[in-house]
C-alpha cells in the first residue's frame, strides 16, 4: 500500500492503512495503557474480521468523518510524533479501535482514536458477502512551525 504525506497547518502527516492499548512511550510491543482508553472492538470481533490484505478487493472508501487527525499543540518543533492503531471496519461501515499498537505521544494517540471512531466507510464485499475487515492505520506528524491548530 502506498504511503502518503500530507502537509497540514504547519505539520507533516504520514498516513498508511494496513491491524489493545495506548502506549505511553515508543514501544514495539503493546501493553503500556494510557488511562481513559477503552477498546470498542472485542477479541472475538477482531478474530472474526477478515484481514484487509486477504480480501483482495479495493480498500474500503471513507464516506464521512474527519480525514486527518488533529496535530498536538504541545509537539516540539522537528519532533516526529506517531501512532499505529489496530482497527476493524464493520459490516455497517463503522470503524472500531481494537488497540493502539505503538505511540510516542499520548495526546496524539487520543486524537487519532477519536478521529477514527467518527469515520464511516463503504461496506467491504468478499466472496460474495459483506464482511468486517481488520487492519492497521499509522499516522505521523512532524511539527514544522508553531501554530494555533
Amino acid at each position: 500500500m502506498p504511503t502518503r504525506y500530507l502537509s497540514v497547518l504547519g505539520a507533516t502527516i504520514l498516513l498508511a492503512l494496513g491491524a489493545t492499548q495506548v502506549c505511553a512511550q515508543e514501544s514495539s510491543s503493546p501493553g503500556m495503557v494510557v488511562q481513559g482508553f477503552t477498546a470498542d472492538v472485542t477479541d472475538e470481533e477482531w478474530a472474526a474480521a477478515v484481514p484487509v490484505k486477504d480480501v483482495g478487493a479495493p480498500e474500503p472508501k471513507q464516506v464521512t468523518g474527519p480525514k486527518r487527525p488533529i496535530p498536538p499543540r504541545d509537539a516540539p518543533i522537528g519532533q516526529r510524533i506517531f501512532v499505529t492503531v489496530a482497527v476493524v471496519i464493520r459490516q455497517d461501515g463503522t470503524q472500531g479501535v481494537y488497540k493502539v499498537l505503538r505511540s510516542n505521544h499520548v495526546g496524539f494517540a487520543k486524537n487519532v482514536v477519536a478521529m477514527l471512531r467518527k469515520q464511516r466507510f463503504t461496506p467491504v464485499t468478499w466472496q460474495g458477502r459483506v464482511v468486517s475487515v481488520r487492519g492497521e492505520e499509522s499516522y505521523e506528524v512532524v511539527a514544522t512551525e508553531r501554530r494555533e491548530w
